[in-house]
């Protein structure tokens, strides 16, 4: 009987109901808008990265072609396999695919490389083949929404390693970022 909604039990009952839907009610005015703030910040910085990207000037001095890269990628701490494979032009454009845990990816991107320099600078972008199934709600612009979809924007350091070519990167996209280390299993410069 102390239990149930004796005396006194169905008003505090009463009284929870409204806390918690008037703490729901709370959450959604601010932790909705914080979300899609959140994801716009995301957004911007995956844009910045892009653009970036855009005005690197290829160049091809060590005249990579079809190359093979295998190796991880880690994020939140945790890393996993993953492989590319991409033809770059004599300019230093390259495009390709990769795969990993998360399926293949297009890849589209723009090496800086020098002759006879040990180092260059290496850019691309991974968009999904199946972008991710997420919906979003609310106003939000059509570039934001293409941005949803899982594209990722890598930047980094090509170098030799002795004979092999090796990449040290870090990537960023609309909810992870982390780093992504790839050694060329073929097309070794």
């Amino acid at each position: 009987r102390g239990r149930g909604r004796g005396r006194g039990g169905g008003e505090r009952g009463g009284f929870s109901n409204v806390l918690i839907f008037g703490l729901l009610g709370v959450c959604g005015t601010i932790c909705l808008p914080l979300g899609l703030v959140m994801r716009y910040r995301a957004h911007k910085a995956v844009e910045r990265r892009s653009e970036e990207r855009a005005k690197l000037r290829p160049c091809n001095g060590h005249g990579i072609t079809q190359t093979t890269w295998a190796g991880t990628y880690t994020e939140t701490g945790a890393s996993k396999p993953t492989t590319y494979e991409w033809t770059a032009d004599s300019s230093g454009q390259f495009s390709g695919f990769s795969k990993d845990d998360d399926g293949t990816s297009q890849v589209r991107g723009v090496l800086v490389w020098e002759p006879n320099q040990q180092e260059g600078q290496i850019a691309w972008q991974e968009i999904p083949r199946h972008p991710s199934h997420g919906t979003v709600e609310g106003t939000v612009d059509a570039h934001m929404k293409t941005c949803l979809n899982g594209t990722v924007e890598v930047c980094g350091k090509i170098r030799l390693n002795g004979s092999h070519m090796v990449i040290d990167a870090d990537y960023i996209s609309q909810i992870e970022q982390g780093t992504i280390c790839l050694e060329a299993q073929t097309g070794v410069a």
